[in-house]
C-alpha cells in the first residue's frame, strides 16, 4: 500500500538540504537542519529499541542514521570553526566590487 504524502516530507527535505548545499553561504544552516532532524529520528530509534526491544528494521536503520548524526555534528562544528577563522564575505560581494571597478 502506498501511503500519499509520506514521501512527500523526505522529498521536501531533500530539496532544502540541496539549497543549502549548493550555496555556500547557507551551508551552515543546511547542517544545523540537518543535525537538527537527524538526532531526534535516531533518538526515538533508540528509546523505541529500548522499549520495544531489538527487531531486524531497527537493527538495519539505526548504524546508518547514528553514523549521519555523528558526521553531521562534526561537520556542523568544523564549518563553524572554519567560519570563525576565515570570514566570508556577503553573497554578491564580488559582484559590488565588480561594478566599483568599472565606474572607476
Amino acid at each position: 500500500m502506498i501511503l500519499p504524502g509520506f514521501g512527500a516530507v523526505f522529498f521536501g527535505l531533500a530539496l532544502t538540504l540541496l539549497a543549502c548545499l549548493v550555496a555556500e553561504h547557507r551551508l551552515l544552516a543546511g547542517l544545523a537542519f540537518l543535525v537538527t532532524i537527524a538526532t531526534p529520528i535516531a533518538a526515538v530509534r533508540i528509546v523505541g529499541l529500548a522499549i520495544d526491544g531489538p527487531g531486524p528494521f531497527t537493527f538495519t536503520v539505526l548504524p546508518p542514521e547514528a553514523l549521519i548524526v555523528l558526521l553531521s555534528t562534526s561537520a556542523f562544528f568544523l564549518e563553524r570553526r572554519r567560519r570563525e577563522a576565515v570570514p566570508m564575505a556577503p553573497p554578491g560581494a564580488d559582484a559590488k566590487a565588480h561594478a566599483r571597478s568599472e565606474d572607476e
